[in-house]
């Protein structure tokens, strides 16, 4: 009966999720392709699929004494630290893929599309890896390709800016923090910033004695406990996209790069524009 069930939720989830779009990506079942061959929707959908699946799997245990962030209690907190991970991956798999380009008008499509993958990624309120793309545009890396920037379109230009104003940590992050509570009380899917609600139960853990006169400090406990809720009420609407193995893999294959060699790229890119523009 719970196969049947089971099998019964897996159609209907099926039913319910869009449409998968792969266009007419060549080497997809090989694996030999590039994330770049998808149609930015579907690549935004794969994305999502990788961060949620984690984040709908998270347990109050990867929460409580802030294991995620302890050394000894890291191996409790699998799902945090994967998601923590993957956002500094995404960053740097960002700022390579533009700087490892070599022809000059590729390499500007290609921020001119990452710019549109992050603002696509905001609109589906997964503001989680839309974050992690757009904030990769102020390393340092990125930041100090003024003569690429110059480049872009001036609409592309100006979503950058909104969004990476929308991402600064002013107020506490209050404009990200109040879009996604809007969301969520119009019941849509949402994927949070989760370093937010990290350092919402970091800081909470942290500002108070776990006893208070020999007696354990209840308060703490609580405001704790509200920091957990407020992260677990993001898992109450759940995301229906259909999970494609071959594209999850390549996402699972977002490694860190050397810093050096970032800088060492974008210096080289930059001086070759300059070049070129002389």
């Amino acid at each position: 009966k719970s196969e049947t069930n089971s099998n019964l939720q897996i159609k209907q989830f099926e039913e319910k999720a869009p449409c998968v779009q792969l266009d007419n990506i060549i080497g997809l079942w090989t694996g030999n392709f590039s994330l770049f061959d998808l149609p930015l929707v579907e690549f935004a959908r794969q994305l999502t699929v990788w961060s949620t699946t984690r984040y709908y799997a998270i347990q109050r245990s990867e929460l409580l004494d802030c294991a995620w962030n302890v050394p000894r209690l890291k191996y409790r907190a699998p799902n945090v630290i994967a998601l923590t991970d993957h956002m500094n991956k995404l960053s740097q798999w960002v700022i390579y893929s533009i700087l490892s380009e070599n022809n000059v008008n590729k390499r500007i499509e290609k921020m001119e599309t990452l710019i549109k993958l992050g603002n696509l990624l905001f609109e589906m309120n997964n503001y989680f890896d839309g974050a992690s793309i757009i904030l990769a545009f102020i390393a340092p890396q990125l930041d100090n390709l003024t003569l690429h920037k110059a480049r872009l379109k001036q609409e592309t230009q100006d979503t950058l800016t909104e969004l990476i104003e929308f991402c600064q940590p002013a107020d506490n992050y209050a404009p990200l923090r109040k879009k996604q509570t809007e969301a969520l009380n119009n019941r849509n899917p949402v994927m949070p910033l989760i370093s937010i609600l990290l350092q919402d139960i970091f800081q909470t853990s942290t500002n108070a004695e776990n006893y208070v006169d020999g007696l354990i400090n209840v308060l703490k406990c609580k405001r704790v406990y509200k920091c957990i809720v407020d992260l677990e009420v993001f898992m109450r609407e759940k995301y229906c996209f259909l999970s494609i193995d071959q594209v999850q893999a390549k996402i699972d294959q977002f490694q860190d790069y050397d810093e050096n060699l970032l800088f060492d790229l974008a210096a080289s890119v930059e001086k070759q524009l300059k070049k070129d523009d002389a």
